[in-house]
């Protein structure tokens, strides 16, 4: 169990390349954070790096939030959506991300 998670914890490293979307609603809008998709394996330290490198904006707070995975049954077939987990970015009064740049592309930390 423990070099389970050795490689695990080995394999998610700050050069692993992953992809963001941003999440864009009307309670996100009001409530002053950027929410954007991330993978399960990335933390809040390495999220919060990631932001500063790409956008080049210090970040004041990030939290992290998953959502369930939703089961839907008709009759015998079973459909699941898959659950998300969400990065809720603060940053400091004055500063702000262009989203619009990203255009519903998904942005990646890849260094290649």
């Amino acid at each position: 169990m423990i070099d389970f998670m050795n490689k695990k914890m080995n394999s998610i490293s700050s050069n692993h390349p992953f992809q963001i979307l941003p999440w864009q609603t009307e309670k996100s809008l009001n409530s002053g954070a950027y929410v954007f998709l991330v993978p399960e394996a990335v933390n809040k330290v390495m999220f919060s790096q990631f932001v500063k490198s790409t956008f080049g904006v210090a970040v004041k707070k990030v939290t992290m939030a998953r959502t369930h995975r939703k089961i839907y049954r008709r009759g015998r077939s079973i459909t699941e959506r898959p659950g998300k987990k969400k990065a809720y970015v603060i940053l400091p009064k004055g500063k702000s991300i262009d989203l619009s740049a990203l255009a519903g592309k998904p942005v990646s930390n890849d260094n290649t």
